[in-house]
């Protein structure tokens, strides 16, 4: 998507707050194995349509872990935007919507590793952006 030009009656003016089609990736720190957890605040957007969700373990043997999205860094329960359980590489294309409720322009992630290897993930997200 892109600009918008309206007449207002004097001139066209351009419009620009449509969404726009962002790709972003980023490799967590080293999660441990058997139940460790990692949180973290990773640059992003405020508002958005997450369309597409790729995970994936830098240790093939990986083979059960949880990742979950939250509007704060709170990391409630009650902030739970998004939540799956998956082993080995794991896409989703269903989406849901993210809002940083701090404005801070951040994603709020937390993954749990419930394998019996330590591994590091790498996250790729595509998501339609509001203004």
């Amino acid at each position: 998507m892109g600009r918008l030009k309206l007449y207002d009656g004097t001139q066209f003016v351009e419009i620009s707050n449509l969404p726009q089609k962002e790709t972003t990736s980023f490799t967590s720190t080293a999660v441990a194995d058997s139940g460790g957890v990692n949180q973290s605040n990773e640059a992003f957007n405020n508002r958005s349509w997450v369309r597409k969700l790729k995970v994936t373990p830098t240790d093939g043997s990986v083979d059960s872990f949880v990742i979950e999205f939250f509007s704060d860094s709170t990391f409630s329960e009650a902030k739970l935007e998004y939540q799956a359980t998956a082993s080995g590489t794991f896409v989703d294309n269903a989406g849901w919507f993210h809002e940083d409720e701090e404005s801070a322009e951040e994603l709020h992630l937390k993954l749990t590793n419930n394998s019996l290897a330590t591994s590091t993930f790498t996250i790729e997200l595509t998501a339609e952006v509001f203004a």
